[in-house]
């Protein structure tokens, strides 16, 4: 809790659990790929009851990720988008992969109008549609998400906003490791949108932050910090 604390994280809401260790993943980095192993832990059995009472209605924004690894929260995942919601919170799921390959959304697909910033990469976009392209992924996927924002990597980003789909270039870099670019991407989007951002210039904050994220082998908090006092 302390080492997290230093970075002026709110603690208070995070809970100790005897049963489970906390979850963990491993990331191997290859020069042509990557590859993540994960001890899910306490991430497949936190539910709905541990959550909603303790977060909703204590802050602006609720972001969820991982949406196929909660095994226990992932059928009450749209109750809670529903209640942050209806307690003023706008909200943005990235829904990360699928480690069974089944990329089930049937659950979800009663709330997306709940979910004002839906963040998926190339690849999760198109298995969850089974379309092979990402503009024609990002067409049919369900028009109750409000805002679709899809990171594609070297190809930079894909969004569907306002019913119009707009291509936004990379920034250029010599990527190294991947690892987390997604989730730096959506570190950077959400901190320009409610830093005052045009949507524009919020999903350009993301692409900063991902290539960031992609310039050298890990991402030390130290890069973060420095790069936010250069460019931000």
């Amino acid at each position: 809790m302390q080492s997290i604390e230093t970075y002026g994280i709110d603690t208070k809401t995070i809970s100790s659990s005897t049963q489970e260790a906390t979850g963990l993943t491993v990331s191997l980095t290859f020069p042509e790929d990557r590859m993540y192993i994960t001890y899910p832990g306490s991430v497949r059995t936190t539910s709905l009851k541990q959550l909603v009472n303790r977060y909703i209605e204590q802050y602006a924004h609720l972001h969820l990720t991982s949406y196929f690894l909660q095994t226990s929260l992932k059928k009450d995942i749209g109750e809670v988008l529903r209640k942050a919601t209806a307690a003023g919170m706008s909200t943005s799921l990235d829904p990360g992969g699928d480690t069974e390959g089944h990329w089930d959304i049937s659950e979800l697909k009663g709330y997306l109008s709940y979910v004002d910033y839906f963040m998926p990469n190339s690849d999760e976009i198109c298995a969850m549609t089974g379309r092979k392209d990402v503009k024609a992924a990002i067409r049919v996927f369900p028009k109750e998400a409000r805002v679709v924002i899809v990171k594609a990597g070297a190809h930079g980003a894909l969004t569907r906003y306002n019913g119009e789909i707009e291509a936004h270039q990379a920034v250029p870099v010599n990527p190294v490791d991947s690892t987390c670019a997604g989730d730096c991407f959506d570190a950077g989007f959400l901190y320009g949108l409610y830093g005052g951002d045009t949507f524009q210039g919020a999903v350009q904050k993301g692409l900063q932050f991902g290539a960031q994220a992609v310039s050298s082998l890990g991402l030390p908090s130290v890069k973060i910090e420095h790069f936010l006092k250069e460019h931000i």
